[in-house]
Order: C-alpha cells, then structure tokens, then sequence
C-alpha cells in the first residue's frame, strides 16, 4: 500500500478529489492528510472520499497551522465547515491518525477506539510514547522511522515513513528532469518482513500521477509502504 503524505493546502486537497472523481486513484492508495485550517475544501474532500467509500488519512493533531485547537473552538460555535469535518470524521472510511509527541499518550488513553487510528512516529524518540499506549495491541497502521529497534514493536501494523522526493530548488527544474527513480521499497517488502501486501503495478501508476501533482506546486510528499 501507498501513503502518500500531504499537507493540506488548497491545491493539493483539490487534486486528491480530481483524482477520486476520475477514477485514477486505487484502494491501495491511502492519501494521509496533515491539515493547516479547518477549510471548506478540507470539508469537501472528506465528504467525497467517504461517498465513494474510499480510504483517507486526516491527522488530528498537526504540526503545522492552528487546525487542533481551531476545530475544537469553532466546532463548540457552530463553525460550517468544523461541523462538517468533525462529522465526516465519523465516517469509517475517514481514518483517525495522530502525531506522537509527548503529550499525545495523554489523549490517546482517553479514547475508546485509539486501535482504528493511524499513529505516525516522526523519529526513534517516539518509541517510549508509542508504547505506553499500544505496547499491548497495536493500532490500524504504525508510521515509523526506518529503524530495526522500531520495527519490532509494531510487527502488524508497521508502515516505513520515509521522505524518498527528490526536491529541486524551482519548480521549472521538474520540467527539466529526466524520470527518476523514486523508490523500490515494493520490491521488497515481504522479504523484510511487512505486512501489507504490495500494491499492483496499475496502482504505481496512479501514485506517479498523484506525486506530479505535488511536484507542480513543490510540496514534499513522504509516503510510506506496503
């Protein structure tokens, strides 16, 4: 599987729905979302991809932006566009994923349904706060830094987060850019020991697209596998 990592800014919000309405993007794609604003593309682009019973990643806690404490004030106010998000993210194809940072066990251990989230672990730093919350049972997917230490504490759930773009100082400088190779981690996957199946070679194709969007406006995509 794919996880194509975005922040979401307006552009790239719209090209996620572009996609979804096309039909160019497979179920082995997962696009995970760490949010700036609680937006009405925001808005938009969870209700769609919940219509169509796809699969995505909204990240509650981001790191960026005002998006966690502006959509827990604006939706006690009655907010448009916080209402609808925090309903969309009732939807069971609207996955639930948290940023581990030292405060976030605090919140986890308050709520029921923490295994169906996806928990993104930026460094090995992670590992002590990861396990005081799901040392026991892990949740639906585990984004970890590419250490051997880490992989052992999430053996079911394990999903390598790594940066494998291959950013140019301008923009115009794609345009010049032979294709290059961007990861063979597919490849691989099994004999290193990862869960998830492998997406098909249809479904490369559909995350090429994906990520030239993102190279048209310079955002970084991390991904993760498999």
């Amino acid at each position: 599987m794919y996880f194509p990592y975005l922040r979401g800014r307006q552009f790239e919000l719209i090209a996620l729905r572009e996609l979804l309405e096309g039909q160019l993007i497979g179920d082995k794609v997962i696009p995970v979302i760490e949010p700036v604003k609680p937006t009405s593309t925001l808005a938009k682009t969870l209700k769609k991809y919940a219509e169509k019973e796809h699969s995505l990643v909204l990240v509650m806690n981001p790191e960026v932006g005002d998006f966690a404490s502006e959509i827990k004030v604006k939706g006690l106010e009655s907010d448009k566009n916080a209402k609808e998000i925090l309903e969309e993210v009732k939807n069971p194809n609207i996955i639930k994923a948290y940023i581990m940072k030292k405060t976030t066990p605090e919140i986890l251990m308050k709520k029921e349904n923490r295994y169906n989230f996806m928990i993104i672990n930026p460094g090995i730093n992670c590992m002590d706060a990861y396990l005081e919350v799901y040392g026991e049972k892990e949740p639906l997917y585990s984004l970890i830094p590419d250490d051997r230490s880490f992989e052992r504490k999430a053996p079911e759930s394990k999903v390598i987060f790594m940066d494998r773009f291959q950013k140019a100082s301008r923009n115009a400088d794609y345009i010049e850019n032979e294709d290059e190779i961007f990861s063979e981690d597919h490849e691989f996957f099994n004999k290193e020991g990862f869960p998830i199946q492998s997406h098909s070679r249809t479904n490369v194709s559909i995350v090429s697209q994906l990520l030239q969007m993102q190279y048209t406006s310079g955002v970084e995509v991390l991904s993760g596998l498999w």
